[in-house]
């Protein structure tokens, strides 16, 4: 683990130099002429170099299909403030399995941080059939690896960072109350806290210590499956718009140091859904357009493999547009939005956060209704 902080840090001066130079250029390896070659209706490359590199592909064997992939590498320096934050600490009774554990956090800037690194790929292809130009059809592959990442795991898992294997590096167990040398260590930290927090406990009622400073963690790498699909139905005046998209989550691994194993989290509680779909149709007569929406979210598993079963909600949007030129309607719009129409609740969650559902793929509020009215000039 780079950059770990392991004993209290100090405030420091900070000072940084940035250099960089950058190149780019794009060019149409080959675009079809009177002299076509088989399967090559246009082939483009790009590249560029800034701190670092990127480059495109873009490949169309035919006119209606366009083949397309990307390499990119990117980094993010340490802000100021996670450098030089002021060192602290504060109390908190975290679960451990079936007890309560007093748990010292200890929270701070960094100095010792190097800054992130990424590398992302991307291939694809978009459809559109010069025979049925009311069709589009597009899917891509997607992948970024993270590196050395800046943050701050204690505290975005803090519900499992005494019971978590990988969480192993950031917590500390320890016995001031029979343990000399931890209740010197404990009484270090502490008076890093404020005067509220040292008087809440005495030095010796302390279990356990959590690091929450900043700190190059390890890897995180996301990978899945973007697809999106539209049709147009002309009716006479009328159109009819469907479109539809899907996003399955193939990987969300989590890699809190280079030697520990990586976590599966996709599809889990807390962490994005694997699965999630929406499909919509809209209808537009006159001024007037309605568009019904379904919503699919895929089932979830909990820590202790429990199902959360999934979560398909429906959403209805009425607009109306008059096309006045004068008058009080010129440049004005009325929408009607319901949201969640069938008062759907989300499955229920035993949450850290003491609530009863999953905060990162759900939203509580049931159904929603909404008008507004809108004026441009």
């Amino acid at each position: 683990m780079r950059g770990g902080a392991s004993a209290p840090s100090r405030r420091c001066s900070p000072k940084r130099a940035c250099r960089s130079s950058a190149a780019s250029f794009e060019s149409p390896a080959w675009r079809s002429s009177s002299s076509r070659r088989p399967f090559v209706e246009r082939t483009t490359a790009a590249a560029s170099r800034r701190p670092f590199p990127s480059s495109g592909l873009a490949w169309a064997p035919v006119d209606d299909l366009t083949f397309r992939a990307t390499y990119g590498e990117s980094f993010r320096a340490p802000s100021i403030g996670q450098l030089t934050d002021v060192p602290g600490a504060s109390p908190v009774n975290l679960v451990n399995g079936s007890k309560t554990t007093l748990t010292l956090i200890l929270s701070g800037g960094n100095p010792g941080l190097m800054p992130e690194t990424a590398k992302s790929w991307t291939g694809g292809f978009d459809f559109t059939p010069a025979s049925h130009p009311e069709l589009t059809l597009s899917g891509t592959l997607f992948r970024t690896a993270f590196e050395g990442r800046i943050g701050r795991p204690a505290v975005s898992y803090l519900s499992t960072i005494l019971t978590a294997s990988d969480l192993a590096p950031f917590r500390t167990f320890i016995a001031p109350a029979t343990n000399p040398a931890d209740l010197a260590l404990v009484k270090t930290y502490l008076a890093l806290a404020s005067a509220s927090s040292q008087a809440l406990y005495p030095a010796e009622a302390y279990r356990a210590i959590g690091d929450a400073r900043y700190v190059n963690a390890g890897a995180f790498t996301v990978e899945g499956l973007d697809f999106q699909g539209g049709y147009r139905v002309d009716l006479g005046a009328d159109r009819i718009d469907l479109n539809g998209n899907l996003s399955w989550l193939l990987h969300y691994k989590r890699e809190v140091t280079p030697t520990s194993t990586s976590v599966e989290l996709a599809g889990m509680a807390g962490f994005p859904a694997d699965l999630r779909a929406r499909a919509s149709a809209t209808w537009s007569h006159g001024s007037f357009a309605s568009t019904m929406t379904i919503n699919h979210i895929g089932d979830l598993r909990t820590n202790d493999a429990r199902r959360m079963p999934t979560l398909i909600t429906a959403d209805l949007q009425v607009r109306w547009s008059p096309n006045a030129r004068t008058g009080p309607w010129r440049g004005s719009a009325v929408t009607l939005t319901v949201q969640n129409v069938f008062d759907k609740d989300p499955p229920f969650y035993d949450a850290p956060q003491i609530v009863g559902f999953d905060a990162a793929n759900y939203d509580p509020n049931g159904r929603v209704i909404a008008l507004q009215l809108t004026k441009a000039w």
